[in-house]
């Protein structure tokens, strides 16, 4: 059995990593947005094997090897994710509410369609990765 304290930090840093994700991915947006023109959207792991054999210089055993222990961990992630998701989901919807309070009737239109563009693009994403 893990110790409560050390599910909780793992629980914490799953739900960091996530928020992470999440700015990350609306900063990305707006950029999309603002620069009128698509940026490539880097997710899942993939994209962090890609990342991490490019900046580390990994080799194809070293890629093999962290695949495995990626997918080795994954249906634990997958389980604490589900714990903390509501949490995560009650957070994001209060900061959405403070956000759309600084915004002008015009932005939060356009702030709402980016969050939905984001959800579906996300939708997607998850969808591409089941099949």
């Amino acid at each position: 059995m893990i110790p409560r304290s050390r599910l909780g930090a793992v629980a914490l840093l799953g739900a960091a990593m996530a928020f992470g994700g999440l700015v990350g991915g609306i900063a990305v947006s707006a950029a999309e947005h603002r620069d009128g023109g698509p940026i490539a959207h880097k997710h899942g792991r993939d994209a962090y094997m890609a990342r991490m054999t490019e900046e580390l210089k990994l080799s194809t055993e070293q890629q093999d090897s962290i695949r495995s222990v990626l997918d080795r961990h994954r249906p634990q992630m997958d389980s604490m994710w589900q714990e903390v998701r509501p949490r995560f989901d009650s957070v994001r919807a209060i900061m959405r509410g403070e956000i759309r309070a600084q915004l002008s009737s015009e932005q939060q239109t356009m702030y709402q369609q980016l969050i939905e563009r984001r959800e579906r693009e996300q939708r997607e994403r998850q969808n591409a990765q089941q099949d």
